[in-house]
């Protein structure tokens, strides 16, 4: 309902409805009747199924449009609403309400189907068409109406003369100039008249004869006369000539439709009340939200780039401060030799002195104790000579002589010792003698051969110990390996070496293992068929390794195969997905057996089929029975052949499974007993090893005794010649002899001159040394004095000094550790230095490509090195400085627009709406006090608002926005607190048939309605009841349609008028669900309320209509065209009386 009518009554509050009886009761009789317009003709042009022009002729005080269920009635209803409503809703009481099939250009290409047209769609009018619709209103007043349909004088009451009243007109001209059957293609005129001369069959021919431009011309020459190309602009003309609200028609064409009302609720919610939901609005809302969001994700990227910058400058000042630390240590490192160079030739030259005074000291030691050692060599020569003569030259031969012979003995010693260790195991004589070495010799040179025939047969048990053992290595090996392989193919018990062929196979033909499964890999036995599975094995022998290969591969697989030596028995099977189906035993094992799901298991059913056998429980069954077998394997042939095969253990070599549990649990048995059988058989190997190398030793003992000579191992001999020397010596050595005396005194004499030759050359060796030391110290001062070329300058000494602590009694020589010391601790800090710096600068080009990555535009073409840096830096203080604060302005400004004339504006607008709502009920409620429901009773609203679950959490959510706003947290909780309100309204509009989305957006359903009789004398008020609540279905129609009607009259009715100024409305089925009683009291209400009613009905309803009515249209169909007569009932009844 338009809002420029919310005034036309006073306001009164829900408090108030015992006293709105009142307001009318005082106020004086209009001296004046009031006039309505009402609609006299309907004419329409080639529309749908009515071709060419056809008129219906409407009574002023009632007429009713008949005819079969798809005659057309609703058609001609929807000529009426196209002419009034802006986006009519068509045949809306066949749909119920849900969207029509029909349309505007459905209805002027006349097409039709479904309908009762005969059967499927069809176009009346393909090409080229013209089509007009016309509206005809009478102005009539109170008088007009004083005949009552119900009178006895049933003739026709004639119209006012032109100069009693008023005749408007409003048409609509559509047509096309080809075979389109696009909206955009259809062109439209729309026609608003006061001219008593015009109509629809003058207009049709205008533009039949002169086009649009004759229907403009018309309009100039015309008085009275309006033509509109715009449909709005049209709307606005009838809207201001009646006085209505924009949306009042929209009401009229929503009532139309309606069969039957029972819910207040539904009536204001679809019909009374103006659709004004806030879904569109809503994704628009969503939409500017998403606008911020996209200002909020830029001002988050422009954060993020600030803060990927702000490492950049914190590191760059590191790095300076780096830097200048290295320069130093760099300085430091530069001066330092220099500082050490002049140190060291001080030091050196220092030291240069006190070695060469030192070694004028030790020169002249030297020269006193040469002049005592020339003394000292006279007497030794002199005493010499004298102990030579007394025989000194025998005493010292012999002493060499005993020397040779102590080593003699000592060889033989130990020669005899490992003679004997030999020895003492053959247990043979152990005496030092040539002749007992020949006797033992003679012994072991016959034992040898015994000892080698030993060793040869414990060498051949030995290899063959080894031989075992490496054969069951070996074995083991290869169970390891099948184990491998059969775990990497958990689906399969096929043999692995059968399955690496398999898997060549496959390669070869660019196909999945899958699709080339072996039969085994096909079939199980069921769990409980165990028992025969060993049998079923044998059964199937060597076909379990067959496989199977698609028909499209069968060819390339046979050139492969016999192109090469694949080293294994080869089977394959030609298979079909669409394979004959296999016929089992009903007794067989075939039957025991579960099938894989597979496009290959027809062919390998096949297969089985053709080797199934019977299984028979005894042995007398199975020689009865061709073709059986028993459970332990044993198989029957024809003509009495049997047969069992036990080269295996039934339980062993199983193939058949979905998987190979069985098959790894045979090899990891096998491989346990293997690895078992090894570790004996080593034990074994190591004892007979020990063995062989014992007889081995024994044979290179025998070996090596046999080549022993007796020389070697006589001891006595050796023994006695040495004591015979010692002997002599001895006499020789006799104290008082003249010889030793000598001895004694020239031995004396010669350690004395050799203790004085000793500290001579002692002397001498220091002076070298001093030499050597006094030439390297020079040497040192040379070169030092050679590194301090320019010097240093007093501030690099003073930093030097500052840096380098050198004790002042460090030693020349020592001053080179010193430097190296320092050296390797500065290197070592700027080593360290250096890594900083490196890794800082790494860093800092790590740095910059995550700034790169976070700020892809400005700085999407400068580089990462550290000459770069700049850049980035510079970047940084436009984002500090002009970026950045421009963003977070333009944020806040989206946001307090997002949210304050976005969200805010539009749930303000939707309580704000909910406000006028509740005022146009009270102004509604103004015109219900008018007429009685009931005998001194009438109905009053009272709209109540609902608290849903959804509706508190979206207060909930702006009271957050709202607080939210007020945080200085530069808007972040504000706008999470936004999206968050954003987005349950986002849900809303995208799920709005949800009751909840509807509580949200719809203002007409922040409401639920309740009707309550108020005794117009006592002012008491009953029960307030909702739709549900409203009594019989009976008693809830009469309120719905008491109310729908009053509603319809507020919004026909101009300000301040008592009556509707444009009074025609129409009910399409009228009354198809209503009792009579019911349609009785809407009739009678429709009247009380000042309203011209159009009932559109079936035949079957026409006996209610007729005492309320005056006129009846007839509509009949016959194909595709309908057609209509205007006539009375009497006319009507006459010529349905004859034959």
């Amino acid at each position: 309902m338009s809002d420029d009518v919310s005034s036309r009554q006073p306001h009164s509050s829900e408090n108030g409805v015992a006293h709105q009886a009142t307001l009318f009761e005082g106020d004086p009789e209009p001296t004046q009747p009031e006039t309505s317009y009402r609609l006299t003709h309907l004419e329409v042009f080639n529309w749908g199924p009515f071709s060419k022009l056809h008129r219906a002729e409407f009574d002023l005080a009632g007429t009713a449009i008949i005819g079969p269920t798809g005659s057309g009635k609703t058609t001609l209803i929807d000529a009426l609403m196209t002419l009034l409503v802006a986006a009519p809703r068509y045949n809306l009481a066949s749909t119920g309400g849900v969207e029509s099939d029909r349309s505007l250009i459905s209805y002027v290409r006349g097409l039709m189907g479904g309908d009762g047209g005969g059967g499927g769609d069809s176009v009346s009018r393909p090409g080229k068409t013209i089509t007009g619709i016309c509206a005809c209103y009478r102005e009539s007043s109170v008088v007009d109406e004083a005949t009552s349909p119900t009178e006895t004088d049933s003739s026709p009451r004639p119209l006012p003369t032109s100069s009693e009243a008023e005749t408007i007109r409003l048409g609509g001209l559509l047509w096309t100039d080809g075979p389109s059957d696009s909206l955009s293609d259809l062109k439209r005129r729309w026609i608003f008249s006061l001219a008593e001369d015009q109509t629809l069959e003058n207009w049709l021919r205008v533009l039949h004869d002169e086009g649009a431009r004759g229907i403009t011309k018309l309009e100039r020459e015309t008085s009275r006369l309006q033509t509109f190309n715009s449909k709005k602009a049209y709307l606005a003309r009838i809207q201001k000539f009646f006085d209505v609200g924009e949306n009042a028609f929209t009401l009229l064409n929503r009532a139309a439709g309606l069969k039957q009302l029972n819910s207040i609720d539904e009536i204001f919610r679809d019909l009374v009340l103006d659709d004004r939901t806030m879904f569109d609005r809503a994704i628009e809302v969503a939409g500017e939200f998403d606008n911020l969001a996209e200002i909020h994700t830029e001002l988050e990227i422009a954060k993020m780039q600030y803060e990927s910058l702000l490492p950049i400058k914190r590191d760059h000042d590191e790095l300076k401060k780096l830097n200048q630390k290295t320069d130093t240590l760099r300085n430091l490192k530069r001066i330092m030799p220099t500082y050490f160079a002049i140190r060291s030739e001080a030091a050196w030259r220092a030291e240069l002195v006190r070695i060469n005074d030192r070694r004028d000291d030790v020169a002249s030691q030297i020269k006193t104790q040469q002049h005592e050692l020339d003394l000292q060599q006279t007497k030794t020569d002199t005493l010499k000579e004298a102990y030579l003569q007394l025989g000194g030259n025998v005493i010292g031969e012999l002493e060499k002589t005993i020397e040779v012979l102590r080593r003699e003995v000592a060889a033989r010693k130990k020669y005899a010792e490992d003679y004997l260790q030999l020895l003492r195991p053959f247990q043979l004589d152990e005496q030092l003698t040539e002749t007992a070495l020949r006797q033992n010799q003679q012994v072991l040179g016959s034992r040898r051969e015994e000892t080698q025939s030993a060793r040869d047969a414990q060498h051949g048990r030995t290899l063959s110990v080894m031989a075992s053992q490496q054969r069951i290595g070996e074995e083991a090996a290869e169970v390891a390996e099948s184990l491998r392989k059969v775990k990497a193919r958990p689906a399969s018990n096929i043999p692995p070496r059968f399955g690496d062929f398999r898997g060549e196979l496959a390669a070869r033909l660019q196909l999945g293992e899958d699709d080339l499964p072996f039969l085994a890999e096909l079939v199980e036995v069921k769990s409980d068929q165990s028992s025969w599975r060993g049998a079923i094995e044998r059964a199937l022998g060597s076909e379990r390794l067959r496989i199977l290969v698609p028909e499209d591969h069968i060819d390339e697989a046979l050139r492969w195969i016999n192109s090469r030596n694949n080293r294994l028995h080869v089977r394959l099977q030609r298979a079909r997905t669409d394979d004959d189906q296999a016929r089992f035993f009903d007794d067989g094992y075939a039957r025991k057996l579960n099938y894989k799901s597979h496009p290959l298991i027809a062919t390998a059913k096949r297969m089985i089929a053709g080797r199934d056998m019977h299984c028979v429980s005894s042995t007398k069954e199975l020689r009865y029975t061709e073709h059986a077998l028993t459970m332990e394997g044993t198989m029957s042939g024809r003509g009495g052949r049997f047969e069992k095969q036990d080269r295996r253990r039934l339980d062993d070599d199983w193939m058949t499974g979905f998987d190979n549990q069985a098959q790894l649990r045979n090899l990891l048995d096998r491989l346990s007993e293997l690895e078992a059988k090894n570790r004996d058989s080593e034990i074994e190997a190591k004892a007979e090893q020990r063995k062989l190398a014992e007889i081995d030793g024994k044979l290179l003992a025998i070996d090596q005794l046999l080549k022993l000579d007796f020389a070697t191992i006589d001891l006595p001999s050796a023994q006695a010649e040495l004591k015979s020397s010692e002997a002599r010596l001895q006499r020789l050595l006799d104290p008082n002899s003249d010889a030793s005396q000598a001895k004694i005194h020239y031995e004396a004499e010669r350690r004395k001159q050799d203790s004085l030759a000793g500290e001579i050359s002692a002397l001498q060796t220091k002076v070298a040394v001093l030499t050597r030391d006094a030439q390297q110290a020079e040497k040192e001062r040379a070169s030092a004095e050679a590194r301090i070329a320019e010097g240093l300058s007093p501030d690099e000494t003073a930093i030097a000094e500052k840096r380098i602590g050198i004790p002042d009694d460090t030693a020349a020589e020592d001053l080179d550790n010193v430097e190296r010391h320092y050296l390797k601790q500065i290197d070592e800090k700027l080593h360290r230095s250096l890594e900083k710096v490196q890794n800082q600068e790494k860093r800092l080009i790590a740095l910059m490509g995550s700034a790169q990555q976070a700020d892809t535009g400005a700085m999407s073409d400068t580089g990462t090195d550290i000459a770069d840096i700049p850049d980035y830096l510079d970047r940084l203080r436009v984002l500090t400085e002009e970026a950045l604060p421009e963003k977070q302005r333009r944020f806040r400004e989206y946001l307090t627009q997002s949210s304050d004339q976005g969200v805010t504006q539009m749930l303000a607008g939707i309580e704000e709406e909910v406000d006028a709502i509740e005022q146009r009920i009270a102004e509604l409620n103004h015109t219900l006090a008018e007429v009685d429901f009931r005998d001194n009773r009438y109905l009053q609203l009272l709209p109540r608002r609902i608290s849903h679950e959804r509706l508190r959490a979206l207060n909930t959510a702006l009271q957050r926005v709202r607080s939210s706003a007020l945080k200085d947290d530069e808007g972040q909780s504000h706008y999470k607190s936004l999206r968050e309100l954003v987005e349950i309204l986002r849900a809303a509009a995208d799920n709005r048939r949800q009751l909840g989305s509807r509580a949200l957006l719809d203002p007409r359903y922040r409401l639920e309605f309740f009707v309550v009789e108020v005794d117009r004398k006592s002012g008491h008020r009953g029960q307030p009841r909702s739709g549900s609540q409203s009594g019989s279905g009976g008693e809830k129609e009469l309120m719905a349609s008491h109310i729908l009607t009053a509603s319809l009259s507020y919004a026909l009715c101009p300000a301040e008028a008592s009556r509707p100024l444009y009074a025609t409305v129409v009910l399409d089925e009228a009354f198809s669900k209503s009792s009579p009683s019911a349609a009785n009291r809407i009739i009678d209400a429709l009247c009380i309320f000042h309203l011209h009613p159009i009932f559109v009905t079936p035949n079957k309803e026409i006996g209610l209509l007729k005492k309320h009515t005056r006129r009846v249209i007839c509509v009949q169909r016959q194909g595709r065209t309908s057609t209509l007569a205007s006539i009375s009932w009497e006319i009507l009844e006459e010529l349905s009386k004859r034959p």
